[in-house]
């Protein structure tokens, strides 16, 4: 016998076979490479860590909204150590983009949690008086006279509701 591999044709591509034994014998060594994350899976965006008592939400960047969000009781998040889109402690990520073709980036924004139920509870309020005002076939604010709302033919004043 000599010392030459003996090569096999194996799917149109050389195979030389002391060279495979010798490789599927050796010991397996761990990828150097570090972790990646989903590029095309179901990995979240506008995923933060959460802060006891607080309510978090991202808020984008467009026209007045963070100055908007600070007048209902909402702060910028400012944490060291999480990923963010700008460099510095505010955490932001990219949103999409603005007209014109400019990045658009949303910042997490903060609220005590006794704040944001009691804004809750005053949309509920809110909310209220106005499916009343559709149950009651009339508009919320009375501003409508009786032959401007739509009424169907054969049917009474109220819409019924079920919950």
């Amino acid at each position: 016998m000599t010392d030459e591999p003996v090569r096999r044709r194996r799917l149109g591509v050389a195979i030389e076979t002391q060279q495979a034994a010798e490789s599927l014998s050796a010991p397996v060594v761990p990828s150097k490479r570090r972790p990646r994350t989903s590029v095309g899976g179901f990995g979240t965006k506008l995923s933060a860590p959460s802060r006891e008592g607080y309510v978090r939400r991202f808020v984008n960047d467009t026209g007045n909204r963070l100055a908007e969000m600070q007048e209902l009781g909402y702060s910028i998040v400012e944490q060291e150590g999480v990923q963010s889109f700008d460099p510095g402690s505010a955490i932001t990520r990219l949103a999409g983009t603005k007209d014109g073709g400019a990045p658009l980036k949303t910042i997490l924004m903060e609220t005590p949690a006794e704040l944001y139920q009691q804004g809750r509870d005053e949309m509920e309020r809110e909310n209220a008086v106005t499916d009343q005002a559709i149950r009651e076939g009339r508009d919320r604010e009375n501003g409508l006279q009786a032959h401007e709302m739509y009424r169907p033919a054969g049917h009474s004043n109220s819409i019924e509701v079920e919950r």
